[in-house]
């Protein structure tokens, strides 16, 4: 049935969804990116790091004991150590996450998404929307990655038991050690994350272009749309023939009248010889606008009745006129070359 949602989207469907800021964006992969762009910048940074830490501990220590100034500098020193550790890691966890979700998008993203709108406040609305297909399968999603994380993060732990009871024992070389330990337990988590969203993306891509989808009736009002009513495409056409016909007539010979309903433009090529050639034609409006082009580039305008619609009616534009109207043609230039001959 026609109103069975069964077409593909069609390109301009898919521009308007753009520009609304109807994209196919899984925010899985983006946070996957994002945990990945973080640990990276903590990668990089964990020398650093550790030694951050270790002033941190000292600091501590130092207050603990009852040094002078040492609360304030204990305070003073986990602050500055904070800032330092997390800053590059949280920005480069944003730049990950957000190059993610450019990529997903693709160029020419619209912001128009982000425009406040009332239909978002409708209860109903939104309850329809809790209770939707692509709810239930984000909600499927995520608890099978929750299941998937907590049995990468049970596997871990059971691995990775003797190394943490062994960090107590290490005392400050602990510091150094710890990042080492946990370190792979957040890239496993990454690289799981990586996949859940990559297998979401593909969910979001396919409920994305299965709500585009047309019924048969929008995609032919959408091609009429795109073509345009039969009388303006007409009108467009008749333009666009009016812009060609302009310049052929102003290089022909002469133009044959009858002398209101039809006109038609010949070109002959004295030098050369050959048959004069029909370069433009036309009947009621078209015939006026070669005779006003033809009164424009001087070109002399010869009424002959019968050889006028003889032309219109077995004579095509491009072509050499019929051999039956060589005779008829070849009196009408003759008679103009006689009066150019003329003193």
């Amino acid at each position: 049935m026609s109103g069975n949602r069964t077409e593909q989207p069609t390109p301009r469907r898919l521009r308007e969804a753009r520009r609304r800021g109807e994209v196919a964006v899984s925010r899985e992969l983006t946070g996957a990116a994002a945990l990945a762009g973080g640990l990276a910048a903590l990668a990089v940074s964990a020398p650093g790091a550790t030694a951050e830490l270790g002033a941190m501990l000292r600091a501590a220590l130092a207050a603990a004991n009852g040094e002078p100034a040492g609360p304030a500098a204990a305070l003073q020193g986990a602050a500055a150590a904070v800032l330092r550790l997390s800053l590059p890691a949280c920005g480069a966890a944003l730049a990950a996450g957000a190059g993610a979700a450019a990529l997903q998008a693709g160029p020419g993203l619209s912001l128009a998404a982000l425009a406040p709108r009332l239909e978002r406040l409708d209860p109903a609305r939104g309850l329809r929307r809790l209770l939707s297909g692509a709810q239930l399968a984000a909600a499927a999603l995520g608890l099978a990655k929750s299941a998937v994380l907590a049995a990468l993060a049970w596997g871990w732990l059971a691995g990775a038991a003797p190394s943490l009871a062994a960090l107590p024992r290490l005392g400050p070389a602990a510091l150094w050690r710890a990042p080492a330990v946990l370190g792979g337990l957040a890239w496993r988590l990454a690289a799981a994350f990586a996949v859940l969203g990559a297998l979401d993306l593909a969910l979001v891509r396919r409920r994305h272009r299965r709500a585009l989808m047309m019924t048969r009736d929008e995609v032919r009002r959408e091609h009429r749309e795109d073509e345009g009513d039969p009388l303006h495409r007409a009108e467009r056409q008749r333009r666009h023939r009016a812009l060609l016909e302009a310049p052929a007539v102003a290089r022909a010979t002469v133009v044959v009248v009858n002398p209101t309903h039809l006109a038609v433009a010949l070109h002959h090529d004295r030098r050369g010889g050959g048959a004069p050639r029909v370069v433009a034609k036309g009947a009621g409006e078209a015939a006026a606008r070669i005779r006003s082009a033809a009164r424009r580039a001087g070109v002399p305008v010869v009424r002959d009745v019968a050889l006028a619609r003889a032309l219109h009616r077995l004579a095509e534009v491009g072509d050499e006129i019929p051999e039956a109207l060589y005779e008829a043609a070849a009196a009408v230039l003759a008679h103009l070359y006689g009066l150019e001959a003329q003193p």
